[in-house]
């Protein structure tokens, strides 16, 4: 008997609104913090957080919007005024966060990342 691999890639394609579906799902599940990556051009974003918003009135939807290097996102997400209301927080820029610890290379050449790394949740005394 031969062993036959799956590719899940090949074999079975991601279907968008599945996706979406599945999002919208864990969206409205979610109960306290959690959180959940998307990948995706920021045109799709901007489409994705609208949509969202439409599909799930009932929850509290802010953007964060990145726009340039930062160096606390802790603090960032700590001093925003209704953080306590905020059901749902899309972050736009995220990848701004890490700029300064990623540095360019290809493959198995060069350093990519620096050995500190950003604290992106909270700081140590957080537990």
């Amino acid at each position: 008997m031969t062993e036959t691999l799956i590719d899940w890639d090949k074999d079975l394609p991601a279907d968008p609104e599945e996706e979406y579906e599945a999002l919208v799902r864990s969206l409205s599940w979610i109960d306290g913090f959690g959180l959940i990556f998307v990948r995706c051009s920021p045109a799709e974003g901007e489409r994705l957080i609208k949509r969202v918003r439409e599909d799930i009135p009932k929850k509290n939807i802010e953007v964060l919007r990145l726009e340039q290097p930062i160096s606390n996102f802790y603090d960032i997400i700590d001093n925003l005024p209704n953080k306590d209301k905020i059901n749902i927080l899309f972050v736009t820029g995220l990848e701004k966060y890490f700029e300064e610890y990623i540095k360019p290379g290809y493959g198995g050449q060069g350093d990519y990342y620096k050995q500190v790394y950003p604290r992106i949740i909270c700081p140590e005394e957080c537990g």
